[in-house]
């Protein structure tokens, strides 16, 4: 070979490591970065983490920037003081006590449709427990989740069948402390969300005394909900657009794909195979799915619950995102 050839044969390498590079830099210039708050250890961050393994969001062409916080306070908070840009699961109570933000506040995309059958959330009583129904909870123990949402939402079922909240305990307990709470007797009965509902179930360690408190009040229940920052739907409508395909490819191929989407939850929350695989995920809208019905119910329950003062906007229409 000559030495023509030789530097010919040199320089075409050369532009072909060149064009490589340029290939693998392009795409991450174009791709628009999403500040995305992620709750790290609930099952209804699962399609988020479908999105992140399946590539959805890359494909979309998102850089994904995940915030970790687990208070779904903290979570809209994040949103009106421009922290983050997109929440894939908060309560909708948070989104309501948001709306006086007006220039930057959450816009609900996609909510949950929660059902009696199957359950995402019951009141568990331990097997040996007296208790058969939930009136026998008056003057009882029960653990609930930290925050509003879980205390009101299990008073108002109790008023609603005939119980006196007033005399009932309720002790807010990190998910975790609720089984062994139960197993030292320290309450008498749980308000468990999943996976740890199934856990407990599975593990013959519980029974179920009332099968979903949030769809025993309005069925389905919006109460949780996904929404975007209206100012980042207003200043980056490409990338709002973007990151909202990769939503709804990721919803899709958990209803298309349930066991591989199992196995991607129970890898994301570190589950035993036989939760993994009987647990009830929140059955999340598309967009197109999203109903104001449904939402309006759910809002009228949280009215009900008391937590909203006078003065907030409850109607739906005027904080759901308007996909285009």
């Amino acid at each position: 070979m000559t030495l023509r050839s030789r530097l010919a044969l040199f320089g075409a390498a050369v532009l072909a490591i060149i064009a490589v590079v340029l290939y693998l830099i392009a795409p991450a210039k174009t791709r628009d970065v999403v500040r995305v708050v992620n709750p790290p250890s609930i099952i209804a961050s699962l399609p988020h983490w479908v999105a992140e393994e399946r590539g959805f969001y890359k494909e979309a062409g998102v850089e994904v920037k995940a915030i970790a916080v687990s208070s779904s306070a903290v979570m809209a908070q994040a949103i009106t003081s421009g922290d983050a840009d997109v929440l894939p699961a908060v309560s909708l109570l948070d989104v309501l006590t948001s709306q006086g933000q007006a220039l930057n506040r959450p816009l609900v995309f996609s909510h949950s449709r929660m059902v009696k059958n199957p359950p995402f959330e019951s009141i568990l009583v331990p097997h040996a427990s007296t208790l058969t129904t939930a009136k026998d909870l008056a003057g009882k123990r029960v653990a609930v989740y930290p925050g509003a949402t879980s205390t009101e939402a299990v008073k108002l079922f109790l008023r609603e069948n005939g119980v006196d909240p007033n005399t009932v305990t309720f002790r807010p307990l990190p998910p975790p402390e609720h089984i062994t709470a139960l197993e030292r007797a320290d309450v008498d009965a749980s308000h468990l969300y999943e996976p740890l509902r199934t856990q407990a179930l599975t593990g013959h360690l519980c029974r179920e005394l009332v099968r979903s408190v949030y769809a025993s009040l309005n069925e389905p229940s919006a109460i949780g909900v996904s929404a975007l920052s209206s100012r980042f739907a207003v200043d980056h409508p490409n990338a709002a657009r973007r990151y909202l395909q990769a939503w709804d490819r990721s919803v899709t191929f958990i209803r298309d794909h349930p066991d591989d989407a199992r196995g991607i939850l129970a890898r994301r929350l570190n589950l035993p195979p036989a939760v993994a695989q009987s647990a009830t995920w929140v059955d999340a809208t598309l967009l197109k799915e999203l109903d104001i019905n449904t939402l309006s119910r759910t809002v009228a329950t949280v009215q009900k619950m008391g937590l909203l003062p006078a003065g907030f906007d409850t109607d739906p229409s005027n904080f759901v995102y308007r996909y285009k």
